[in-house]
């Protein structure tokens, strides 16, 4: 059971990634393309309704994401129903977070609507999405991502063709969102049906979601508030892009263990145990990029801009993988088993440390000062979560993060940053496997795994055919 358990993981993995790979690509060719077509002006337009509008929908979502996740497989069509009324009203009541700002810039008011009708757009798509994924059609997500970036590339270029400029720019995000909600709906409800939301589902639902919701909501001050913060006291765009493009590239680094968290909570709830490999292997994957990120963190960065190669943010930053790695799993864990108050209080802690520590550290240190409240942020409810924790596993990736550290200190007195942070990786994924934390012949199967989940090998066998 379990290893039909963890084949399921690795195909949901398999096809999510691809489908955010897809997602990330598209973007950055829709914007070569239309920023060809229209000047800065208009770009900043857009942009700024699409930032009000992630911004509102994500603050906004309540958890309801994961409450799918959690229920779904318990109440089927129910909680379906009720994350989707759930998701209405707070998208409704969200949307007028944008009013406000209908008079930034000249003629800004069409963006506004466009922008409420994404923030409603967005969470009903936050809560779909994840019913595909607990309903295992994990294949599914990675078409509408495709979907996405298609409808928003060719709206866009229709748009601004047609003489919309920004405007039709901001319509093609939207449209992006409509046909990628339409096609997960048909998705989900062809497979799991839909039912008249009942007010006990609503109420399990949401309080599913509000435990979960303060650890959620952490990450995404951290997006938007704190860089806002930084960019406050320190009177420099710079800084607010470093601490911004720096904890974007943490988020990167640990989405493997973050969706295998998030996969493995419908699968577990379903009877195949498998979160303690999304802590296992997931942070396997994750910890030799983050020391890779310490050691040369200025080398990363310069990759996206020279002017930020001197940064020292993302080795702040990179210290919180593990710990991060762990309260995502912990989460998933106490949401399985319904521990809803130690939930809670874990990520009332958080919220409370990083926003105080934040407050404190900003104005004297800029973007390093919140990347070390985010670390002291996600160290603070440990032990609140440590007993739903594979401690053993937890301290041999421990080991794997910080032994290398001193090493590469030493041989950065010696080498370039890329021979320093390529060797301490080295030493990190070496720690990873002489400590037992996974072998090369897992790491071999896994990849056979993800073979199998593309249909590339087909001696594998499968627990779901249908996402073949």
């Amino acid at each position: 059971m379990a290893e039909e358990g963890l084949g399921e993981v690795v195909r949901g993995v398999t096809w999510i990634g691809l489908g955010s790979m897809i997602s990330n690509l598209g973007k950055f060719v829709y914007w070569i393309v239309v920023a060809r077509l229209v000047d800065a002006s208009e770009v900043g337009y857009a942009t700024t309704a699409a930032s009000i509008a992630g911004a509102a929908s994500s603050l906004a979502s309540l958890g309801l994401g994961v409450a799918v996740l959690r229920e779904l497989p318990v109440m089927g069509a129910r909680a379906l129903s009720s994350a989707l009324l759930a998701a209405v009203l707070a998208g409704c009541m969200a949307s007028i977070f944008a009013l406000p700002f209908s008079s930034t810039y000249p003629g800004f008011g069409p963006y506004i609507s466009v922008a409420m009708a994404m923030i409603v757009l967005g969470i009903l798509l936050l809560v779909v999405s994840n019913a595909l994924i607990a309903a295992g059609l994990y294949r599914q997500v990675f078409i509408s991502n495709v979907l996405s970036v298609a409808t928003r590339l060719v709206v866009g270029i229709c748009a601004v063709l047609a003489g919309f400029k920004g405007l039709g720019i901001a319509v093609s995000f939207l449209a992006a969102q409509f046909v990628m909600l339409l096609y997960s709906m048909l998705a989900v409800v062809s497979r799991v049906g839909l039912s008249a939301p009942r007010l006990g589902d609503l109420v399990e639902v949401a309080r599913v979601g509000l435990s979960n919701y303060p650890l959620l909501l952490s990450d995404q001050l951290l997006l938007y508030a704190s860089t806002l913060l930084v960019a406050l006291f320190s009177g420099a765009p710079r800084a607010a892009g470093e601490l911004y493009l720096s904890l974007m590239i943490l988020l990167v680094v640990t989405s493997p263990p973050s969706i295998m968290a998030s996969v493995g909570l419908p699968v577990s709830v379903r009877g195949s145990d498998v979160l303690d490999h999304a802590l296992r292997l997931g942070g396997a994957v994750a910890i030799p990029f983050s020391v890779f990120m310490w050691a040369a963190p200025g080398l990363v960065l310069g990759v996206i801009s020279g002017e930020l190669a001197g940064s020292r943010v993302l080795a702040y930053l990179s210290l919180s993988t593990l710990p991060l790695v762990a309260l995502r799993v912990a989460a998933s864990r106490l949401t399985l088993e319904k521990k809803l108050r130690r939930l809670l209080a874990a990520g009332l802690a958080r919220l409370a440390i990083l926003v105080m520590a934040s407050a404190l550290l900003a104005p004297l240190m800029e973007g390093e000062g919140v990347a070390l409240a985010y670390l002291l942020s996600c160290l603070a409810p440990l032990p609140l979560v440590a007993s739903f924790l594979n401690l053993n596993t937890a301290y041999r990736l421990a080991v794997a993060q910080l032994a290398p550290l001193p090493p590469a200190i030493l041989l950065a007195h010696h080498f370039t940053p890329p021979l320093t942070a390529i060797a301490a990786a080295t030493l990190s994924l070496i720690l990873v496997l002489s400590l037992g934390v996974t072998s090369v012949r897992e790491l071999a199967r896994l990849a056979v795994m993800v073979l199998h989940s593309l249909g590339l090998w087909r001696e594998v066998s499968s627990t779901h055919p249908e996402n073949q």
